[in-house]
C-alpha cells in the first residue's frame, strides 16, 4: 500500500477563532460518521468471510476482522489528528501558492506505481470525483469563505474539508494496517459510504459557522461548473481516473437523454406494430375502468392531478397479503407531450414486471405497489430515473426490497421493526413528496442507517446460531466416532456388566470430549484409546498366571489413567461408576486367582464370583439426533452441483417439515457432514438439511433461490429484454 501524504504542521499564523470553530463543529460530524463505518466494518467483513471461495480467504477476512477492530479505536483518533493538524495548512500563504502553481506532468509516473498504488488511486479518485460532484457548490462557497478568512487564495487541496484532504487522512491512517487489498479495498468502500456520500450536514454546518460570523453571507450557489484543476495535487493515476469521473459527470445528461431516447425508439416500435400488447398502450375507451383518462397540456397541470390521485390513494387500507395490482396509468391520465406519454408508459411496464415479480415477497409487493403515483411522477419529471443507476428513487426501491427480502407472511410483520420503518417511509413517501426528490435521498438515509443497525443485531444473533451448530456437529461427528470406536472393539467380548457399564456412560464421554478438544491426531487420544483397550484386556477372564500377574502389575497405571481420563473430562459424576468398577477388577482378579489356585490342586470350580455377559452395542448418537432432512435417495447430478454453489448469505424458500413455505437465508455450512444451516430475517435458525436434501427438494421444486439483484434493475432488465425482442420481431 502507497504511502498517503502526512499532514505537516509547518509554522505559520494562528488559526482565527472563526475557523476554530468550524474546525471544532466539523470535528465532532466527521467522527461520528467513522465511528458508524467501523460499526459496519465488522459486518462487511463477515459477509465477505460468508461468501468465501475458499477456506483461505475464509480464515484472511476474519483475521482481518480481528485486526481492524482491535486497531479501529487508533486508526479512528488517527484519522481525526491528521483532520485537526491539516487547519494549520490554511493560513500557510507560501504552502498554498505551491500548490496552486503551475506543475509539471509527468506522464510516466503511473508507470512507477504498483497494481496495488494503482486500485488504491483509483478508489480514492472516485471518492474524490464523487464528492466533488454531489457537494460542488458547498465546497466552492467553503473554499472561498476561507480565502476571505486567510487573506490569499486556497487550493483546493489544502482545503481540511475537500474531498482530496479527507481521503489523505483516512489513508494515512489507515497505513499501519497490514490487512490484504482486497480489505484496504472495503475500507475505502464503507469510507464512501459512510463518510464521503454523507458530508452534506458537515459542509452546511462549516458555512453556516463561517455566515453567522459575517462572512460572504450573502454569497449565491456558485461554482457550478466543475473545475479540474483541483485534482493536480494528486497522484497522476489518480489524477486521469478523476478527471475521467469528472468528464463522465459533465456529459451524464447526454447519456440520460440518449438511453431514455433509445427506450422511446423501442416504444414505438412496439406500439406500431402491436407486438408488445400493454393496456397503457390504447388510449381509446377501455371498459371497466372507474375513472376516464384525462390529458394535459402542461406538466404541472400533470403533476397537481396525479398529486390528488396520489392523496386518494393513501387513503385506502393496506392490505399486505393481497397487493394491489398494477395501475394503469394512462387511464387516468395522458399528456400532449410524448416524452412525458413515454415515460408514462415506461413506468407502467416497470410496475407490471415488480408487482408480478415471484421473487418479492408479497408484503413488499404491497407496500411497494402503494407507491406507484410518486415514482410516476418522478418518471415524468426526471427521465433519467430510467438510466441512472444511482437515481435516489430507484435506490430507495431496491432498498426497501432487500430489507424486507426475509419477510414470509404478513401475519408475522406486526411486530416487526423492519417492517414498521418500511410502512413508516412509504407513508411519507405519500405524505409528503409533491417535487422535491431530495425527501427520498433523505429516506434513504435514515433507512440505511437503520438496517446497519438492525443487521449488527442480527448478525450477533446470526454468529452464535453459527457457533452452536458447528459444535453441535462436531459433537455429532464425534459421537458417531467414539461409538464406532468402541462398538467395534467390544463386538463378541464377554465382559462385566459394571465394565460395560463405565465404558458407555463415562469412558466414552472421555474419548468425546478428547475427540473435539485434542483431536484424533492427538497423544491425549491415542492415550485414551489404549487405556480402552487395557480396560477391555484387564477385565477378560484369564487362565494361566502369566495374565493374571501381568494384570496385577498394570492395575494401578490403568486406574491411575481412568482416573486421570474422567478428572479432564470434568466427569465428577462419574467416580461411583469408577469405583464399582474398581471392586469389580479386584473381584475378578480374585477370583481368577482362586481359579488357577484350584485348577493347580486338581479341583474344579468356577468364576461365580463375577457376572460376565457378551457387551451389548453401545448408542451414543441415537436416530433422534441426525440432522432431519438425511434421506436415502440421491439427487441427480445437476441438482447437487447448484446446492454446491450457494454461498453464506443467500435467501431461499423451502418448504418445511409441515408443507409451509419459509424464505430463509443460509448462516453457514458446517463441516463435517455439509450441514446447510438457516436462519430467518431475526438471525434465528428455522431449520438445517444436508447437501443431499437440499439438492432434491430443488430437483422437486420444492426449494427456490431468490433472485437477489435490485428489484427495479431485474425489472427494466426485463422490460427492456421485451422491447428488444419486439423490435426483433419486427425485424423478422
Amino acid at each position: 500500500m502507497s504511502q498517503p501524504l502526512d499532514n505537516p504542521a509547518p509554522r505559520t499564523a494562528p488559526l482565527p477563532a472563526v475557523l476554530q470553530s468550524v474546525k471544532h463543529d466539523t470535528r465532532g460530524l466527521l467522527a461520528k460518521r467513522l465511528h458508524t463505518l467501523f460499526q459496519s466494518a465488522d459486518d462487511a467483513l463477515f459477509e465477505m468471510a460468508d461468501r468465501a471461495a475458499s477456506d483461505v480467504d475464509q480464515s484472511l477476512y476474519f483475521d482481518s476482522m480481528r485486526i481492524v477492530r482491535l486497531q479501529r479505536a487508533s486508526i479512528q483518533q488517527k484519522c481525526i489528528d491528521q483532520y485537526s493538524r491539516s487547519w494549520s495548512g490554511v493560513m500557510n500563504r507560501e504552502a498554498s501558492k505551491a500548490k496552486s502553481g503551475p506543475q509539471a506532468v509527468n506522464t510516466d509516473a503511473s508507470d512507477e506505481l504498483t497494481s496495488e498504488e494503482r486500485e488504491i488511486a483509483a478508489a480514492t479518485a472516485k471518492i474524490s470525483a464523487v464528492v466533488a460532484e454531489r457537494h460542488r457548490s458547498a465546497i466552492t462557497q467553503l473554499n472561498e469563505r476561507l480565502e476571505v478568512v486567510c487573506e490569499h487564495d486556497l487550493a483546493p487541496e489544502l482545503n481540511p474539508l475537500g474531498p482530496q484532504r479527507l481521503n489523505q487522512n483516512f489513508l494515512a491512517a489507515l497505513a499501519p494496517l497490514d490487512v490484504h487489498l482486497k480489505v484496504l479495498l472495503t475500507l475505502l468502500e464503507l469510507f464512501e459510504r459512510y463518510v464521503a456520500e454523507d458530508l452534506g450536514e458537515v459542509y452546511d454546518r462549516a458555512n453556516r459557522v463561517l455566515i453567522d460570523a459575517g462572512v460572504l453571507p450573502d454569497m449565491t450557489h456558485a461554482g457550478t461548473d466543475s473545475n479540474p484543476d483541483q485534482y493536480r495535487s494528486l497522484p497522476i493515476e489518480e489524477t486521469r481516473i478523476a478527471e475521467r469521473h469528472v468528464a463522465i459527470a459533465t456529459t451524464s445528461a447526454e447519456t440520460v437523454s440518449s438511453d431514455f431516447a433509445q427506450l422511446q425508439g423501442l416504444l414505438r416500435g412496439a406500439r406500431d406494430t402491436g407486438s408488445l400488447v400493454a393496456p397503457s398502450f390504447d388510449t381509446n375507451s377501455q371498459p371497466g375502468n372507474e375513472e376516464e383518462s384525462n390529458s394535459f397540456e402542461s406538466t404541472s397541470e400533470l403533476l397537481h392531478a396525479l398529486g390528488q390521485i396520489q392523496r386518494r390513494s393513501n387513503e385506502e387500507p393496506l392490505d399486505l397479503e393481497q397487493p394491489e395490482a398494477a395501475i394503469v396509468f394512462r387511464t387516468l391520465v395522458t399528456s400532449s407531450s410524448q416524452e412525458t406519454n413515454d415515460a408514462i408508459d415506461l413506468t407502467q411496464l416497470l410496475f407490471d414486471r415488480i408487482l408480478d415479480d415471484t421473487h418479492l415477497a408479497t408484503p413488499m409487493k404491497s407496500l411497494i405497489a402503494r407507491m406507484q403515483i410518486p415514482v410516476l411522477k418522478v418518471a415524468i419529471m426526471d427521465q433519467s430515473l430510467f438510466s441512472n443507476a444511482s437515481h435516489p428513487v430507484r435506490q430507495l426501491l431496491n432498498e426497501l426490497s432487500e430489507a424486507g427480502i426475509g419477510w414470509n407472511h404478513a401475519s408475522e410483520l406486526k411486530r416487526d421493526e423492519t417492517y414498521n420503518r418500511i410502512k413508516s417511509i412509504v407513508l411519507r413517501v405519500m405524505d409528503g413528496f409533491a417535487e422535491d426528490l431530495t425527501l427520498f435521498s433523505n429516506l434513504i438515509a435514515e433507512l440505511r442507517h437503520f438496517v446497519t443497525k438492525e443487521k449488527q443485531k442480527r448478525n450477533q444473533v446470526e454468529q452464535r446460531v453459527c457457533q452452536t451448530a458447528a459444535g453441535k456437529a462436531k459433537t455429532r461427528e464425534a459421537q458417531k466416532t467414539v461409538q464406532t470406536l468402541i462398538n467395534q472393539r467390544c463386538q463378541g467380548l464377554q465382559l462385566p456388566t459394571e465394565t460395560g457399564r463405565f465404558i458407555t456412560e463415562a469412558w466414552s464421554k472421555v474419548l468425546v470430549y478428547l475427540f473435539i478438544t485434542q483431536g484424533t491426531d492427538s497423544e491425549p487420544w491415542n492415550e485414551a484409546i489404549e487405556t480402552l483397550d487395557d480396560l477391555l484386556w484387564a477385565t477378560a477372564p484369564f487362565t494361566n498366571e502369566r495374565d493374571i500377574d501381568r494384570r496385577e502389575a498394570l492395575l494401578p497405571h490403568l486406574l491411575t489413567q481412568l482416573e486421570a481420563g474422567i478428572t479432564v473430562a470434568n466427569l465428577a459424576d462419574s467416580q461411583d461408576l469408577l469405583i464399582s468398577l474398581r471392586t469389580t477388577i479386584d473381584d475378578l482378579h480374585e477370583a481368577d486367582q482362586q481359579l488357577l489356585d484350584h485348577k493347580t490342586d486338581g479341583q474344579s470350580t468356577s468364576r461365580s464370583e463375577v457376572t460376565t455377559i457378551e457387551q451389548p452395542a453401545v448408542v451414543l448418537l441415537p436416530e433422534s439426533d441426525v440432522p432431519k432432512g438425511e434421506v436415502d435417495t440421491l439427487a441427480d447430478s445437476p441438482f447437487i452441483e447448484r446446492i454446491i454453489q450457494l454461498r453464506g448469505g443467500e435467501w431461499l424458500e423451502l418448504r418445511d417439515n409441515s408443507g409451509a413455505v419459509l424464505r430463509c437465508k443460509l448462516a453457514t455450512i458446517v463441516q463435517p457432514g455439509n450441514l446447510y444451516v438457516f436462519v430467518n430475517r431475526k438471525g434465528m435458525k428455522v431449520c438445517e438439511r444436508s447437501r443431499n436434501a437440499l439438492a432434491l427438494a430443488l430437483q422437486g421444486d420444492e426449494l427456490k433461490l431468490i433472485d437477489e439483484s435490485e428489484v427495479f434493475d431485474r425489472a427494466l432488465q426485463l422490460v427492456l429484454a421485451d422491447l428488444q425482442r419486439s423490435e426483433e420481431r419486427q425485424a423478422s
